[in-house]
This record gives C-alpha cells, sequence and structure tokens, in this order.
C-alpha cells in the first residue's frame, strides 16, 4: 500500500469530521486507522482503484464475499434483477426458503440454515435464541478466533467488561486436547460450540484444519 496522496488524506479528514474513527463499520475501522489509508473508488475482478485512480491486487476478497471477484457480470445481473423485483422487502420471501432448503440438502447434518451479513449477526444468533440451556450458568465454548465485532468475542477487549465475555470458554485451534478442557469444564452447562472450517483470524496466519483430528478415531471427541 502506498503513502496516501493529497486526495485520499483530504477525504480521510472529511470522514474524521463527521463519522467516528472515520468508518462506520466496527470490524474495519481497527485496520482503517492502522493499514488502510486509501479509501477506494472501483473495483473489477481482483483489483481495487482508490480515489487517485492507483491500483491495488485485493487479497482481503473484501473481507470473504467477493470470492468471484469484483463486478462479475453474471452475479451482477441477478442481483439487480432482484432488486427490480423488491429489495428490501418487509415480509421473507421464496427465495430465503429455497435457498434454505438447497443448503441443508448440500450439507447432510445440517437442519437448519440461517442468513446474517456478518458474523456479528450470525454468532450471537443461535446461542441466545436457540441453544437449549440445560442449567442456569450455559457455558459457550469457541475456538480463540474471530466470531465478531460485538463487545462478548471481540478478539480486543479494550473498553469491554468481564460481563461481556462472562459464561464463555475457549480452545485453541487443531488442539483437540484444549477443547476436551474446555467441553470437561463446562459439564453438562455446556449449551453451544463456535466452530470454523479453518482459522481465518484477521492480520495473523490462517491455518487449515488438521486433517488428523477430521478422522473418527481414538483422537476424535467423545
Amino acid at each position: 500500500m502506498t503513502a496516501p496522496t493529497a486526495k485520499n488524506l483530504q477525504l480521510r479528514r472529511r470522514a474524521e469530521a463527521v463519522i467516528p474513527a472515520a468508518c462506520t463499520d466496527t470490524n474495519r475501522w481497527r485496520h482503517y486507522r492502522t493499514t488502510i489509508r486509501n479509501s477506494s473508488r472501483a473495483a473489477r475482478g481482483s483489483y481495487l482503484w482508490d480515489v487517485d485512480g492507483s491500483r491495488y491486487l485485493d487479497l482481503m476478497c473484501a473481507y470473504g464475499p467477493q470470492l468471484f471477484g469484483y463486478a462479475h457480470a453474471a452475479i451482477d445481473d441477478a442481483a439487480i434483477e432482484r432488486i427490480r423485483q423488491g429489495d428490501p422487502l418487509t415480509g421473507p420471501t421464496e427465495y430465503m426458503v429455497s435457498f434454505a432448503e438447497r443448503m441443508t440438502a448440500l450439507v447432510t447434518h445440517a437442519q437448519w440454515a440461517m442468513f446474517c451479513k456478518n458474523g456479528t449477526d450470525a454468532t450471537p444468533w443461535p446461542w441466545s435464541r436457540r441453544a437449549p440451556i440445560p442449567a442456569a450458568r450455559p457455558w459457550f465454548l469457541a475456538k480463540g478466533a474471530y466470531h465478531g465485532a460485538a463487545p462478548w468475542c471481540t478478539p480486543r477487549t479494550t473498553g469491554t467488561t468481564p460481563e461481556d465475555r462472562a459464561n464463555q470458554l475457549f480452545c485453541h485451534y487443531n488442539d483437540i486436547e484444549s477443547l476436551e478442557a474446555a467441553v470437561a469444564r463446562a459439564g453438562d452447562d455446556l449449551a453451544a460450540i463456535f466452530a470454523s472450517p479453518f482459522k481465518h483470524d484477521a492480520l495473523v496466519d490462517q491455518a487449515l484444519p488438521d486433517s488428523r483430528l477430521c478422522t473418527p478415531g481414538p483422537r476424535a471427541l467423545r
């Protein structure tokens, strides 16, 4: 990333005057303060252009959703056609039901599908609204990773209180011993376990699951 130019700096100063931390996204503002110093103007394929016209290769894929690249014609055409029918609508549509049916058919052990726009929306939903609560003090087990930007789950604890993060136990990714220890500590009070298909923490090395832990056998979680 190149140094901010005069146009980028001017836009940044304008943002700081009217937007807290110059960014409305609670996940990205930390990065915007430290590493992302240029404002984006447009994108196509795997590239971004800033307000000065400089081009960058976006290795973040817009933090994940742009798996097929920016301005993908078929995807954009389908989205625009759906918007013409009405977006957003007050009530759910048949598209949501049919998509949930397809998702649960693809994932054989899944009975439900819930659609959210980010991790902060998705992670509180199962344990706060649907997790079976076996006791007055339920424990929620999560690997030490990013699960959202809310106070209870943010990796950075500045500005949070102990009560925000109460009733949580943590384990390390690809470390089944730490998982078993956390499950044992929770005992019958365990209400939910958070899992990720791979270690996707921001600003640290990512990691794939250890294949040895994915195979049923003596090391499988009891």
